[in-house]
């Protein structure tokens, strides 16, 4: 078994007292379980107590090895940007709340019937 080592300037008590202030329940359960393998305990313990498998364990004890406390916050991605328009984006709206006319000779839209109107109307793919 790989001992994990970790960073000396932080003692388990600074790391118990900011899970102690931590509102956010994954984050204390990490600082914890990183707190328990300061104290000795093994690293399957430190992951049960962290409820992580040992890869992703192995990640966020690397972060914080890095970078202290705050690197092992979770942080909401940003995600893909929009491709549509805000104008493109309007006209698709309104013609969802318009519904299909007679003359297309649908009773309701598809997904395909959005992304032909996208790609005729605007010259823009769905995705």
């Amino acid at each position: 078994m790989r001992l994990i080592n970790l960073r000396s300037d932080i003692s388990s008590s600074e790391i118990r007292a900011a899970a102690k202030k931590e509102k956010c329940a994954k984050m204390c359960r990490r600082l914890l379980a990183i707190a328990a393998l300061r104290d000795g305990c093994t690293r399957q313990e430190a992951e049960k107590i962290a409820c992580l498998t040992p890869n992703v364990f192995r990640t966020w004890v690397k972060r914080f090895n890095e970078a202290g406390i705050e690197s092992i916050r979770s942080y909401k991605s940003t995600g893909r940007p929009i491709k549509l328009t805000d104008n493109i984006r309007e006209k698709l709206k309104e013609k969802v709340n318009a519904g299909p006319s007679e003359t297309e000779g649908l009773s309701r839209y598809r997904i395909i019937d959005f992304q032909q109107f996208l790609l005729s109307e605007h010259n823009r793919p769905a995705a």
